[in-house]
């Protein structure tokens, strides 16, 4: 006999806020992906963009 503990970790802390959106983890979603919505559980955050770029405002136009 195994305690949850033994088969799979501890979720972390629930209100690990993850974008400023207001999402978290293991929030319950419905995402529309491959024609049609679907349900499921925020597991994860991937980061899409490692660099940040900064400009001047009057080099954007130059």
């Amino acid at each position: 006999m195994f305690t949850s503990a033994a088969i799979r970790p501890v979720p972390p802390h629930q209100d690990e806020t993850m974008s400023e959106n207001g999402f978290r983890l293991y929030d319950m979603v419905n995402v529309f992906a491959n024609y049609g919505w679907w349900f499921g559980f925020i597991s994860g955050k991937i980061e899409l963009y490692r660099d940040a770029f900064m400009f001047c405002s009057n080099k954007l136009n130059a």
